[in-house]
């Protein structure tokens, strides 16, 4: 007999929105993960595009949302799934910390970790200079200058943190126009201490003895030159966290999993949420919503008696 009905694999808002929904279905269910809080959220300094919740930070939220799981009643196992089997009635997740969980149903909302660019310098001066994240580090730039690689929605948004702490912020993006969302977009330029320099890349870190010194900027036309800074913010894409599923569910080669309109993969019983599914609008709002999809569609495949068993 399983242990739960269902496994939640990930904690961030896609899992605690499907432990919650799951709950309050009628569900056992346990989330599993590394890290109690909501996973990413802990690490946006600004939420404004949640409907009800106005401009709230990341850190106050996701605790918030933990708390409210834990008070429905889910378990919580604070450990890293390695790997997923199937046996005759469950399917059995294996642990990094030893032992096993079994549920009769699974939803992977694992989210995506920062991509590493892959820049001369860049593992170097990891953690001397070199961040991915303004909340956690922005605070040890205080008064300094940085400089800010790339043209999304999270590199605007962080551009902007750090302008409230950094004497200067030099946000480096491809193209003439960032591919943000127009709210960043507006954001960074109406603050002063952002520049931006456009049509170019950060292709080396800089540094010596005690740390990042600057960055080489190569312009669109192959020419560059260096950019003193005392820290350099890389945010060029999202890697999902799926590589423990490789071979179990179909994914495509960037690793993210394929789900049909029941968020459900190509193992029955076996549902994705959050930014790691195909498809995904990658907002908190819609992570949200694919957790509560999921425990309601993974609950309806246990009622029906899990067909394509």
């Amino acid at each position: 007999m399983a242990d739960h009905d269902v496994a939640i694999v990930g904690g961030g808002i896609a899992g605690l929105s499907a432990a919650l929904v799951a709950r309050q279905i009628g569900l056992s269910a346990i989330v599993i993960d590394p890290l109690l809080g909501g996973g990413q959220l802990v690490n946006i300094d600004r939420i404004d595009n949640y409907p009800g919740l106005g401009a709230v930070k990341g850190f106050e939220v996701g605790p918030q949302l933990a708390g409210q799981v834990m008070e429905s009643g889910a378990a919580f196992d604070i450990t890293t799934v390695t790997g997923i089997s199937r046996e005759t009635d469950a399917f059995v997740l294996a642990l990094d910390r030893g032992g096993t969980v079994t549920a009769r149903a699974v939803i992977v909302a694992v989210g995506s970790q920062v991509r590493f660019a892959g820049l001369p310098g860049e593992e170097e001066y990891r953690g001397r200079g070199v961040s991915y994240c303004a909340v956690c580090d922005g605070p040890f730039f205080a008064g300094k200058s940085v400089v800010v690689a790339g043209g999304g929605d999270s590199a605007a948004d962080e551009a902007v943190h750090l302008a409230t702490l950094a004497e200067r912020v030099v946000l480096v993006h491809p193209g003439t126009e960032m591919h943000a969302m127009a709210l960043g977009r507006e954001r960074v330029a109406a603050t002063a201490n952002v520049q931006r320099v456009v049509g170019a890349r950060v292709a080396a870190i800089l540094g010596g003895a005690a740390g990042v010194t600057g960055a080489r900027i190569q312009e669109e036309s192959g020419a560059e030159h260096d950019l003193p800074a005392d820290g350099v913010f890389l945010y060029t894409g999202l890697q999902p966290n799926t590589a423990f599923l490789r071979g179990v569910v179909a994914m495509d080669d960037n690793g993210h999993l394929a789900a049909n309109h029941a968020l459900e993969t190509d193992v029955p019983g076996i549902f994705a949420a959050g930014d790691i599914r195909q498809g995904s609008a990658r907002l908190l709002i819609a992570a949200a919503g694919d957790g509560a999809s999921a425990a309601v569609h993974a609950a309806a495949w246990l009622r029906r008696g899990r067909p394509g068993d």
